[in-house]
């Protein structure tokens, strides 16, 4: 295998990854009453609060419109493209 590196790399390095003793792992954590969670299931509720705690829904309803300011071309007309959020959603 070792002489055969230079041909097959994706052998030989999970070959050698294989052979690591090292194993990451999650956990245990701490849910928001303090208490210790160990189960797969639970620890993922634990991180899903997390994110939900430090993520939200922006409020869409009060979009402010910029000034246009690109001019194209040679001239100096103002450009008038319009971008509605219905827009991008539907492109989403």
């Amino acid at each position: 295998m070792a002489q055969n590196i230079k041909e097959d790399k994706k052998s030989f390095f999970s070959y050698a990854r294989s052979k690591t003793k090292s194993r990451v792992q999650v956990g245990p954590l701490r849910d928001s009453c303090g208490q210790e969670v160990n189960e797969l299931g639970e620890m993922a509720e634990v991180f899903n609060q997390q994110f939900i705690s430090v993520f939200t829904v922006e409020d869409t309803t009060n979009v402010s419109v910029p000034e246009p300011i690109f001019r194209g071309g040679k001239t100096d007309q103002v450009l008038d493209i319009n971008i509605s959020v219905d827009a991008v959603k539907s492109r989403s």
